[in-house]
């Protein structure tokens, strides 16, 4: 511990939370900041300070030890923004380096065809993942504020409600950006149902890790399933489509992610909707599973697609219809979120 002779004044600068212990034999006066005395008397003295100030400890009779110990070297600082919108980040003074998770919105699922017996229609298409991007600053290259952008998810398509019409289609999620520095796309939104099965959601072309697209509406057939995902948003399965025979069909399980141990969720049944796709807290940074799709029907309403997974996760896509009801909407796909984790190197 440092020592402080008698009479003598020792003055630092907190550039980060710090806890100063002093004792000795003698009395001491601390001032914080410089100049105003907070303590004075014996020197038995312990209390925790915020970064940002200089402090004094003056030893008035005789020599006196003083600790003053970092508390920010190994505790992070964890912010993180799960709503979609625009906010400004101010980076902590005492960071060295701040670690930065993003992910985009997912793409919302296509709604199904609302079409006439005796021909084959499509389901909607599921949306894509969206991509996931993190890397580590060091806090010198920040700006004193920095603009955080969390994308929206993306809308599903609108039930078809008028006969011999073609689904809608769902839209793309909101783009994920830190700063000037780090971006995550959303992922495409899928397609209408139509006189084929509805598109694919496109996958996003920008990020470090690409969310992968969504699973084609069936056409005549089931919904084709989402494909799993390694690092970033899951794909929203399709929507079950109508055969020329008039039978309908099951829509297509939900994209999972690879790096969890949840189960994709599973296709709607005939007539059902599908199920709405696994989401982990935005704390861990893992992006969210796919929406499954939506399975049509020949005697009434068709199922719905099902909502992506928090995190990037892909909306499910909705079900074909003859015209005894409504064809299913396209599943929301999962919002995006944003994550910074600053730390202090104590090295």
């Amino acid at each position: 511990m440092p020592l402080i002779d008698a009479l003598n004044t020792a003055t630092e600068t907190l550039n980060q939370p710090s806890f100063l212990l002093v004792q000795g034999p003698g009395n001491v006066r601390i001032e914080a900041p410089v100049g105003t005395a907070i303590y004075e008397g014996p020197a038995r003295f312990s209390r925790l300070f915020s970064a940002g100030a200089d402090l004094s400890i003056i030893s008035l009779d005789r020599e006196v030890y003083y600790e003053l110990a970092t508390i920010f070297g190994s505790i992070p600082r964890l912010d993180v923004f799960a709503l979609p919108g625009t906010y400004q980040w101010t980076p902590p003074q005492w960071a060295t380096d701040c670690e930065i998770i993003l992910l985009g919105g997912g793409g919302g699922g296509g709604s199904g065809r609302k079409g006439a017996p005796g021909t084959a229609w499509g389901g909607g298409g599921g949306g894509a993942g969206g991509s996931r991007t993190t890397a580590v600053i060091p806090a010198s290259l920040l700006l004193a504020t920095e603009t955080v952008i969390v994308g929206a998810p993306g809308v599903g398509g609108a039930a078809q409600v008028a006969d011999s019409a073609n689904g809608n289609p769902g839209t793309a999620g909101g783009t994920s950006s830190f700063g000037s520095y780090l971006v995550a796309n959303g992922g495409g939104g899928g397609g209408g149902g139509a006189a084929a099965g509805g598109t694919a959601g496109a996958a996003p072309s920008r990020g470090q890790f690409l969310g992968v697209a969504g699973a084609a509406g069936g056409l005549g057939v089931a919904g084709l399933p989402g494909s799993s995902a390694p690092a970033a948003g899951a794909p929203g399965g399709g929507g079950g489509g109508i055969s020329a025979a008039n039978a309908a069909f099951a829509g297509g399980a939900g994209g999972a992610q690879v790096m969890t141990p949840t189960a994709a969720s599973t296709g709607g049944a005939v007539g059902t909707a599908g199920v709405n796709g696994v989401s982990v807290r935005e704390v861990s940074g893992i992006p969210g599973n796919g929406g499954s799709g939506g399975g049509s029907s020949v005697t009434g309403n068709a199922g719905d697609g099902a909502r992506g997974g928090r995190g990037s996760g892909g909306g499910g896509g909705g079900a074909a219809v003859d015209t005894v009801g409504n064809s299913g909407e396209g599943g929301r796909g999962g919002p995006g979120f944003a994550i910074i984790i600053s730390r202090r190197n104590s090295l």
